[in-house]
């Protein structure tokens, strides 16, 4: 389905992007949130999928 993460995925993504942003913008990982909206349906071209 489109839109639709495994969440190890997820979690290889949240490590990754707390990882930069601590080593890139001094934020530390403890104040980094993220979130993840998982779309349902997709519209494109006038229809859906």
């Amino acid at each position: 389905m489109f839109g639709t993460a495994q969440r190890k995925h997820k979690e290889a993504i949240t490590s990754k992007v707390s990882i930069l942003f601590e080593e890139e913008l001094n934020i530390p990982k403890d104040n980094i949130y993220i979130t993840f909206d998982e779309i349902k349906d997709w519209g494109w071209n006038g229809k859906m999928f």
